[in-house]
Formats: C-alpha cells, sequence, structure tokens
C-alpha cells in the first residue's frame, strides 16, 4: 500500500486503482445477499454485524456448501473463509425445519474440526455471530485444554 500511494502520479497505477475500485464493485454486486438462499433474519444478522455482501471466497463456496457438498478451499487469512462455511451450514439447517433450540439436552447438529485452540475460539465466535437470537442455537466449543466434562457443564 505504501509503494501504491508513493507512486500516485504513475498513469498505469491510476487505472490499476480505478479498475480495482470497479473490481470491488463487481465483487458487492456478486455478493449481494439476495443472490444466494439466505434467509431475511439471516440478512438482517448479517448487515447487523457489519457484512455488507459475501466476500469472493463465500460466493466460491455457498452454493456449494448449502446444497450439503463436501469442499476444499485454500485461503488467505481475514479472506472471510471462517464465515464461508458457518453461514451455508447454519442456513442449510434452519431451511430444513430442524428446531434449532439453545438446550444442554439438543444432540450436536453440527460438528467442526479445527487445528488450534484459537481457530476453534474463532469459529464458535462466527457461530455466536450468526445467531439470529440468542436462544436458537447453543455453541459449544471443546479444545484440549481442560477436562471436557467440565467444558460441557
Amino acid at each position: 500500500m505504501q509503494e501504491l500511494l508513493r507512486k500516485r502520479s504513475d498513469p498505469s497505477l491510476s487505472f490499476e486503482i480505478s479498475n480495482r475500485s470497479n473490481v470491488e464493485d463487481d465483487s458487492a454486486r456478486r455478493g449481494d445477499f439476495a443472490r444466494y438462499s439466505i434467509s431475511d433474519a439471516t440478512v438482517a444478522t448479517l448487515i447487523s454485524t457489519g457484512h455488507k455482501h459475501l466476500q469472493p471466497l463465500q460466493q466460491a463456496t455457498y452454493e456449494a456448501l448449502f446444497e450439503g457438498n463436501d469442499l476444499i478451499a485454500k485461503a488467505e487469512t481475514s479472506s472471510g473463509s471462517t464465515l464461508a462455511y458457518t453461514l451455508p451450514v447454519l442456513e442449510r439447517l434452519r431451511s430444513s425445519g430442524e428446531k434449532l433450540e439453545s438446550r444442554k439436552t439438543q444432540s450436536p447438529l453440527v460438528l467442526v474440526l479445527v487445528p488450534t485452540r484459537d481457530a476453534s475460539a474463532q469459529v464458535s465466535r462466527q457461530f455466536e455471530k450468526l445467531k439470529n437470537s440468542k436462544s436458537e442455537f447453543r455453541v459449544l466449543n471443546l479444545s484440549n485444554c481442560s477436562d471436557v466434562s467440565e467444558q460441557i457443564s
């Protein structure tokens, strides 16, 4: 970014900057929530948490995951990868008519395995942010840092 600021007078750079703006606008149009199987309640939740549209990775993976397909994706940090799989999984559950409840006796509906405690915490936070109400479902983050029975209670 510093290089971009230093070379502002370069005409090829100004073309790149204006082109980048067009790419961002196009990405926003393709990421419009109305183009995907996302409920109005979830769209409201997404907007309230600062999401304006789906990011490119989310656009590329949403339908496949919503339809229940397996998928492997490689993405950079901060590309929206956690939302890329949590959102379609939750929307699939919501649209299936499965009763989502926040109670300890509810059987698990989703299991996400990640390699680190930090990733586990990030996934849990993302699921919590996607709740349409505080009592919609329960998120349980189990990690190897303490006794599982203590974490479940």
